[in-house]
């Protein structure tokens, strides 16, 4: 398993794929306690670790909110679930606007 970071600066945000991410292999962090600080190579902002519930597994598609308004450091980035049922397809979806600042959300991919 790796570890994910995202950058959610305008220049590096796709419009299609949500926020620019970054892979590290597993060997390459020892733990998130003691892990530098991970800079984006396209803008050179600090990057923010992938959520841990990103990974989650179910019937629902998961939508973040990348502004730094919406960000919460204690539970992390602001998302809303949507059940399978509401989904027609990935290719047919309505953009998800965010409830609190009013930017579109994406799902990370």
């Amino acid at each position: 398993m790796s570890t994910k970071f995202y950058c959610n600066s305008d220049h590096c945000t796709d419009a299609d794929k949500g926020p620019f991410v970054f892979e590290l292999p597993q060997e390459a962090v020892m733990d998130g306690n003691n892990l530098a600080t991970i800079f984006c190579p396209r803008c050179g902002k600090p990057m923010r670790q992938f959520p841990a519930d990103t990974q989650k597994a179910g019937s629902s598609h998961r939508f973040y909110c990348h502004s730094d308004a919406c960000r919460n450091d204690n539970n992390g980035l602001f998302f809303i679930d949507l059940p399978e049922e509401a989904i027609l397809d990935d290719h047919n979806l309505a953009t998800i606007f965010c409830p609190k600042c009013g930017k579109a959300m994406k799902p990370f991919a």
